[in-house]
Protein backbone atom coordinates (compact mmCIF):
# COMPACT_ATOMS: atom_id res chain seq x y z
CA UNK A 1 0.00 0.00 0.00
CA UNK A 2 1.44 3.17 -0.88
CA UNK A 3 3.21 5.21 1.91
CA UNK A 4 1.89 2.45 4.25
CA UNK A 5 4.82 2.09 7.27
CA UNK A 6 5.67 -0.93 9.26
CA UNK A 7 6.49 -0.16 12.95
CA UNK A 8 10.45 -1.01 13.12
CA UNK A 9 13.68 0.34 12.92
CA UNK A 10 14.19 1.31 9.31
CA UNK A 11 17.92 0.17 9.81
CA UNK A 12 16.38 -3.27 10.20
CA UNK A 13 15.56 -3.31 6.38
CA UNK A 14 17.86 -4.28 3.58
CA UNK A 15 15.17 -3.94 0.63
CA UNK A 16 11.68 -3.82 -0.11
CA UNK A 17 10.44 -6.38 -2.74
CA UNK A 18 7.25 -4.75 -4.52
CA UNK A 19 4.42 -7.37 -6.08
CA UNK A 20 1.24 -7.10 -7.76
CA UNK A 21 2.84 -4.37 -9.99
CA UNK A 22 0.82 -5.62 -13.06
CA UNK A 23 -3.16 -4.97 -12.43
CA UNK A 24 -3.43 -8.48 -15.22
CA UNK A 25 -2.19 -10.98 -13.13
CA UNK A 26 -2.25 -12.11 -9.15
CA UNK A 27 0.90 -11.64 -7.12
CA UNK A 28 0.86 -14.11 -4.25
CA UNK A 29 4.55 -15.53 -4.19
CA UNK A 30 6.88 -13.47 -3.31
CA UNK A 31 9.10 -14.38 -5.95
CA UNK A 32 6.79 -13.78 -9.08
CA UNK A 33 3.31 -13.04 -9.57
CA UNK A 34 0.72 -15.32 -12.05
CA UNK A 35 2.16 -14.01 -15.19
CA UNK A 36 5.58 -15.25 -14.51
CA UNK A 37 7.27 -12.14 -13.86
CA UNK A 38 9.89 -12.31 -11.38
CA UNK A 39 10.48 -10.19 -8.74
CA UNK A 40 13.64 -8.51 -6.80
CA UNK A 41 13.62 -11.21 -3.80
CA UNK A 42 15.70 -14.35 -5.05
CA UNK A 43 18.62 -12.04 -6.17
CA UNK A 44 18.80 -10.22 -3.04
CA UNK A 45 18.58 -13.34 -0.85
CA UNK A 46 21.12 -15.30 -2.81
CA UNK A 47 24.03 -11.81 -2.86
CA UNK A 48 23.05 -11.78 0.65
CA UNK A 49 23.87 -15.97 1.04
CA UNK A 50 20.48 -16.35 3.07
CA UNK A 51 20.04 -20.09 2.03
CA UNK A 52 16.93 -20.50 5.00
CA UNK A 53 13.63 -18.66 5.06
CA UNK A 54 11.20 -18.71 7.59
CA UNK A 55 7.90 -17.68 6.20
CA UNK A 56 4.60 -16.55 8.00
CA UNK A 57 1.56 -14.33 7.27
CA UNK A 58 -1.44 -13.73 5.38
CA UNK A 59 -3.06 -16.13 4.01
CA UNK A 60 -1.55 -19.61 4.39
CA UNK A 61 -3.80 -20.59 1.16
CA UNK A 62 -2.29 -18.11 -0.56
CA UNK A 63 0.38 -15.99 -0.57
CA UNK A 64 1.93 -17.93 2.18
CA UNK A 65 1.85 -21.48 -0.10
CA UNK A 66 3.44 -19.39 -3.02
CA UNK A 67 5.90 -18.31 -1.57
CA UNK A 68 7.12 -20.88 0.33
CA UNK A 69 6.59 -23.42 -3.00
CA UNK A 70 8.26 -20.89 -5.09
CA UNK A 71 11.16 -20.47 -2.42
CA UNK A 72 11.67 -24.73 -1.77
CA UNK A 73 11.89 -24.47 -5.73
CA UNK A 74 14.50 -22.35 -5.97
CA UNK A 75 16.45 -24.27 -3.39
CA UNK A 76 16.22 -22.47 -0.04
CA UNK A 77 15.42 -24.06 3.19
CA UNK A 78 11.97 -22.83 3.56
CA UNK A 79 10.15 -23.25 7.35
CA UNK A 80 6.40 -22.45 7.81
CA UNK A 81 5.53 -21.15 11.22
CA UNK A 82 1.92 -22.41 11.41
CA UNK A 83 1.10 -20.54 14.71
CA UNK A 84 1.31 -17.29 12.69
CA UNK A 85 -0.31 -17.95 9.95
CA UNK A 86 -4.01 -17.47 9.06
CA UNK A 87 -5.85 -18.73 5.68
CA UNK A 88 -8.21 -17.32 4.02
CA UNK A 89 -10.69 -20.64 4.17
CA UNK A 90 -9.93 -23.22 7.34
CA UNK A 91 -10.27 -26.08 4.91
CA UNK A 92 -7.69 -24.91 2.00
CA UNK A 93 -5.22 -23.44 4.65
CA UNK A 94 -5.23 -27.11 6.31
CA UNK A 95 -4.99 -28.33 2.45
CA UNK A 96 -2.15 -25.86 1.86
CA UNK A 97 -0.20 -26.73 4.80
CA UNK A 98 -0.31 -30.04 3.47
CA UNK A 99 0.81 -28.95 0.11
CA UNK A 100 3.60 -27.81 1.57
CA UNK A 101 5.09 -30.27 3.60
CA UNK A 102 4.71 -32.59 0.56
CA UNK A 103 6.77 -30.49 -1.03
CA UNK A 104 9.60 -30.77 1.73
CA UNK A 105 8.42 -27.56 3.00
CA UNK A 106 8.61 -27.52 7.24
CA UNK A 107 5.84 -26.73 8.68
CA UNK A 108 6.50 -25.86 12.83
CA UNK A 109 3.87 -24.80 15.07
CA UNK A 110 5.30 -22.62 17.11
CA UNK A 111 8.13 -19.57 16.35
CA UNK A 112 11.09 -20.99 18.36
CA UNK A 113 14.03 -19.76 16.82
CA UNK A 114 16.41 -22.45 19.01
CA UNK A 115 13.92 -25.48 17.52
CA UNK A 116 13.89 -23.91 14.40
CA UNK A 117 17.98 -23.65 14.26
CA UNK A 118 17.99 -27.64 14.63
CA UNK A 119 15.80 -28.08 11.72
Amino acid sequence: TENAEVLLDKGLIVATIKKGQDPRYDSYSGFQDDGGKYTELDEILKKHGIKTLIIYGLATDYCVKATAIDAIEAGYKVIVVKSLCRAVDPDSGRAAIEEMKKRGIDVVEDFDIEALMGL
